[in-house]
């Protein structure tokens, strides 16, 4: 609860705000870019784990994992929901490359996108194991530093 002296200058509602599953900060728009890892189809992985950790950071994870379900369309939140929504949408496109942004169909709820992104791209644990003894097989330290080396093994 706020006191007197936040709710004059309206911090304690602007706190409140802040915490909100539908806060949107003034410099976030459509055209922000969360994540400098790029999906280029064969790093999902990587990309993935980016974008997670963005969103998590924004506190936007629950419209991709399903732990916030969009409202029912005469609920108050519906309008909040949708804008929220939409602006993941756009933040997950601009963390698409170009060209493969323009292969991935265009799908409202953000959920979808995320699900229909991962189904596309991520690689299965029989293939992914392969790939994997296929990596660390091949793998050379040539004059690299220990510690890049282990990175490339980790």
């Amino acid at each position: 609860m706020a006191n007197g002296k936040e709710q004059e200058r309206g911090e304690g509602s602007e706190r409140g705000a802040r915490n909100t599953l539908y806060y949107l900060h003034p410099s976030d728009n459509p055209g922000t870019i969360i994540s400098h890892v790029q999906l280029k189809g064969e790093n999902y992985e990587e990309w993935a784990r980016s974008m997670r950790n963005a969103l998590r950071a924004k506190k936007k994870l629950g419209f991709i994992d399903g732990s916030l379900e969009k409202p029912s369309n005469d609920s108050s939140e519906i309008e909040d929901w949708w804008m929220v929504n939409s602006m993941l949408v756009a933040w997950i496109f601009n963390t698409i490359e170009p060209t493969l942004r323009s292969t991935i169909t265009y799908v409202e709820n953000v959920k979808d996108l995320w699900e229909d992104i991962q189904q596309r791209f991520s690689i299965g644990n029989g293939p992914r194991v392969h790939q994997l003894k296929t990596d660390i097989a091949a793998c050379k330290q040539q004059g690299q530093a220990v510690m890049t080396y282990y990175g490339r093994l980790k």
